[in-house]
């Protein structure tokens, strides 16, 4: 009997969750006004914000539109995530903007989901739109 490979739907689906999760991040940090934390590891993304205004301290864990928290999605077996420029976590301010650990705007971010072929999507550094 053939297996099914889901490895394409597994890679379409961490990009979809992936590129959700961080528009979503940069849509509460408005909300909050406050700083929204996205770490970013090989198979995972953790959203997380400051607790109080003007500090880049992401202390308290986000709850994920579907409820659950922490928020943080993790790839399948053979998806893996990379990010250009190369950060495990970069920060959105108050309104919106993104900008890295050293408080330095950043410069525009392609994150790629590898799998079964690539998927890439890019958060502009003025104005944090995530496409």
């Amino acid at each position: 009997i053939p297996r099914l490979r889901t490895q394409t739907f597994d890679t379409v689906s961490f990009y979809q969750e992936v590129l959700s999760a961080v528009r979503y991040a940069q849509k509460e940090a408005v909300a909050k006004r406050r700083v929204v934390c996205v770490a970013l590891a090989v198979n995972s993304v953790t959203v997380r914000f400051a607790r109080n205004e003007g500090v880049f301290a992401c202390d308290t864990d986000l709850t994920s539109p579907r409820g659950v928290s922490p928020f943080t999605i993790t790839a399948s077996t053979g998806v893996t995530l990379s990010s250009a420029p190369a950060a495990g976590t970069f920060y959105f301010d108050g309104l919106g903007k993104p900008f890295d650990a050293a408080g330095v705007a950043s410069p525009q971010r392609t994150i790629s989901i590898t799998g079964d072929g690539t998927q890439t999507f890019v958060i502009e550094p003025e104005t944090g739109y995530v496409h």
